[in-house]
């Protein structure tokens, strides 16, 4: 159990086990060269990570910390290798892992690459409320629990641009700002 912003692990920690979202959500961040860590996405409820450190042995590459009062499961490094020596096609499930973060990384580089900074901010918070996952299914309530401050961060636009896109879209009912969330 983590309360909010609480450190799960940090970038350059040494490899250890997987995690599963239970409840809450988990923010995933990474230091660029020579600057402060940045906000990068974040997990949702039923979500798995840390299996790259895991299988590959090497340092984390990304910090997670607790978005909210967040529950995980953790299965530790040892459990990780039990469960594959006992059963080698299990490496295919934590590959599949791997893959999704992957698509999630190229995603949010896609993104970055919008020239419009309207839709690449858009694209942005879709991408942050899970709305491409395949299992988004109808009309549903979508929370993204995040300030402008880092939303603007991660669209590459300024605070007030981040600001003025939230209000036009508020405008039309398609979202619902409150503080550090985003309907």
């Amino acid at each position: 159990t983590f309360t909010d912003g609480e450190i799960i692990y940090e970038a350059g920690d040494p490899p250890g086990g997987i995690y599963g979202v239970v409840s809450g959500a988990v923010r995933i961040s990474f230091v660029p060269r020579e600057r402060s860590p940045v906000f990068a996405h974040y997990f949702r409820i039923g979500s798995w990570f840390g299996e790259a450190a895991a299988l590959s042995g090497q340092p984390r590459l990304a910090g997670h910390s607790a978005s909210g009062d967040t529950e995980l499961l953790h299965l530790p490094i040892k459990g990780v290798n039990e469960l594959i020596r006992a059963d080698p096609a299990c490496l295919r499930f934590f590959s599949i892992l791997t893959y999704g973060h992957l698509q999630t990384a190229l995603g949010a580089t896609a993104d970055l690459m919008i020239r419009d900074h309207v839709k690449r901010f858009i694209a942005t918070l879709l991408r942050l409320g899970g709305c491409r996952e395949a299992t988004q299914s109808g009309e549903r309530l979508i929370e993204v629990c995040i300030s402008q401050d880092e939303l603007a961060a991660m669209a590459n636009v300024a605070r007030t641009t981040a600001n003025s896109i939230l209000r036009r879209l508020q405008r039309h009912g398609l979202v619902k700002i409150t503080y550090r969330r985003i309907d």
